[in-house]
């Protein structure tokens, strides 16, 4: 005697996956994968979506906020990046390293940190390599980046 479900198979990720998670609303899809992108999935449509990109490693983990307005991704390169759902694009990456130093920063180039970790970033201009000292003023924007990271673009 049969279920009353369907299963459907979909095709895209180029080598393993790692996790799936369904959307809030039950439409979407999202999974991460050991070719280092994370694919939307319409799950009406039984189509793929998006293709993410930014990651330099296996994507371990994926998961939707409450609201299904933003995906998180985490990674074996050491990130976690958070995607903006509908417009399935970046909005911010977190780095977080073993001594409990953190940067968040913004596809805009604006960040926040912990009290050392911003002395781990660098801005390239050209082919020159600086420290953040110079921009710190000017980028160090804790409300902007709690902005994006609520899914809101200033």
């Amino acid at each position: 005697m049969g279920t009353g479900r369907q299963i459907h198979t979909f095709e895209g990720n180029l080598r393993w996956v790692y996790s799936v998670a369904i959307s809030p609303d039950g439409k979407l899809a999202a999974s991460g994968s050991s070719d280092k992108t994370v694919r939307l999935w319409d799950l009406e449509e039984k189509r793929e979506r998006a293709v993410l990109r930014g990651h330099a490693a296996t994507v371990a983990s994926v998961t939707f906020s409450p609201d299904g307005r933003l995906l998180a991704s985490a990674s074996h390169d050491s990130t976690v990046r958070l995607w903006d759902v509908a417009a399935a694009q970046p909005v911010a990456t977190l780095i977080r390293w073993e001594d409990g130093e953190w940067i968040v920063l913004t596809e805009e180039g604006f960040y926040h940190a912990s009290p050392l970790g911003d002395q781990r970033l660098n801005v390239v201009s050209g082919l020159e390599v600086e420290p953040i000292d110079a921009y710190r003023e000017r980028l160090h924007r804790p409300l902007r980046v709690l902005e994006a990271l609520r899914g809101r673009r200033m």
